[in-house]
């Protein structure tokens, strides 16, 4: 069998046997939870590049889940956004410093962070004393 249709079997065979695979392959993990974490630790660079790979080589795939994803889970990721901002965790406040500028969340020192934080929560006190 040439590798084409070695490529064809094992996808109409994933998809008719999903359920069973993925299943098995949530006992291997639960099963083996040490050595997998074990795994990724000693090789963090190798998954890493590996990742970079992938996505170098599928963005319109990713990008097309990416959407599919949000259509589906607005109501999630809208709680999940609320969440973040209540809390004020890093994540809101990097993306707070990043709109509308050129920046990414690496490039923010945890110091500006901080600062940044203070300031909002003076800006709600401000805004609360008022109402």
């Amino acid at each position: 069998m040439d590798n084409k249709k070695r490529k064809e079997y094992n996808k109409k065979f994933y998809l008719k046997n999903k359920e069973k695979i993925n299943e098995r392959g949530k006992k291997y993990y639960l099963k083996n939870k040490e050595k997998i974490n074990e795994y990724r630790l000693k090789n963090k660079e190798k998954i890493r590049n590996k990742d970079k790979e992938y996505k170098l080589k599928n963005k319109e795939k990713i990008k097309e889940y990416r959407l599919k994803y949000k259509l589906k889970n607005k109501e999630k990721i809208k709680e999940y956004r609320l969440k973040n901002k209540e809390k004020m965790n890093d994540i809101y406040i990097k993306t707070v410093l990043t709109a509308h500028v050129n920046l990414q969340f690496s490039d923010i020192p945890p110091e500006l962070v901080e600062l940044k934080r203070e300031q909002l929560k003076l800006i709600r006190r401000i805004r609360n004393e008022k109402h």
